[in-house]
Parts: C-alpha cells; sequence; structure tokens
C-alpha cells in the first residue's frame, strides 16, 4: 500500500509508525531471539563440522558449550538488532517527482512526465506499507491508497 503524505499530518504520522513498529518489535523480541539462536545452533552443528573437531581435538576439556552457547547468543542478539533496526529505518517518507498537471508520481529519471510531457518540478512525500498494522494506522488517519 502506497499513501500520499500531506504535510498537515506527514510527521504526525511517521512518529506513530514507528511508535508501533517499535512496540511490535518489542512484543516479538523475546520470540525471534531463541528462533535465531536454534537456527545458528542448527547451521553448526550441520556445516560446523570442522569446528566442532577443532575445538573437541585442541582443548582439554569437552567444550561443547562454548559451541552451542557462546558462539550463538551474541550472533542471535546482533541479528534481531539489525532486523529491529532495518523495519524501523523503513519507516520514512520517500520523496517522488510529481507532475501537478496530470496529478501523477513517476520514479523516471528524465524528470518529464510521461502522460503530459511537462518537466516534473515538484516532489510528494510517499510511504510504502507493507504490514498489516500499518494499514490499519494509515486508514485511521484517512490515507488512501494511490498505487496505480
Amino acid at each position: 500500500m502506497t499513501v500520499h503524505l500531506p504535510d498537515s499530518i506527514g510527521p504526525e504520522f511517521l512518529q506513530a509508525w514507528r511508535k508501533k513498529r517499535l512496540r511490535s518489535l518489542l512484543i516479538w523480541s523475546p520470540a525471534l531471539i531463541p528462533l535465531a539462536w536454534g537456527a545458528i545452533i542448527a547451521l553448526l552443528y550441520w556445516k560446523g563440522g570442522g569446528l566442532l573437531h577443532f575445538i573437541n581435538e585442541y582443548w582439554e576439556t569437552n567444550a561443547l558449550w562454548l559451541i552451542y552457547v557462546i558462539i550463538p547468543a551474541p550472533l542471535a542478539v546482533l541479528g534481531s538488532v539489525l532486523v529491529a533496526y532495518a523495519l524501523v529505518r523503513e519507516c520514512r517518507p520517500i520523496a517522488v517527482p510529481y507532475c501537478r498537471t496530470c496529478r501523477r508520481a513517476d520514479h523516471a529519471l528524465p524528470l518529464i512526465c510521461p502522460i503530459c510531457g511537462e518537466p516534473m518540478t515538484e516532489h510528494r512525500n510517499y510511504a510504502y506499507l507493507s504490514f498489516d498494522e500499518d494499514k490499519e494506522l494509515a486508514v485511521f488517519y484517512g490515507l488512501k491508497d494511490e498505487a496505480d
């Protein structure tokens, strides 16, 4: 869903959008970290035979806890933080060239309207909403889908 962000409600909507994203990330992150941890352990078990052999061969004690706890934990937390950063960073408007005559926005590089041929001198802010809760927030603020 692509919505136009008018100047009157744009900043208010963006702030609410970021808060809603952060709230959902805080709800889901306790579940995502153990899932990422398990995926990393499965990957180490599946493809990490050399690492398992190295640790068992060169350390005197059984150091498998190192592989299953020390290595995956920071990787899982780092991966979850990067996913959270990417999802919150997505909450920003995109300035798109706009033709006032045709009332069309276009990403075309030669900033000339493909319909009427006039130069596109204005820009409008748009937001692409991918999740259902984002779309519900847009409906709450009265924003409509403008994708062609």
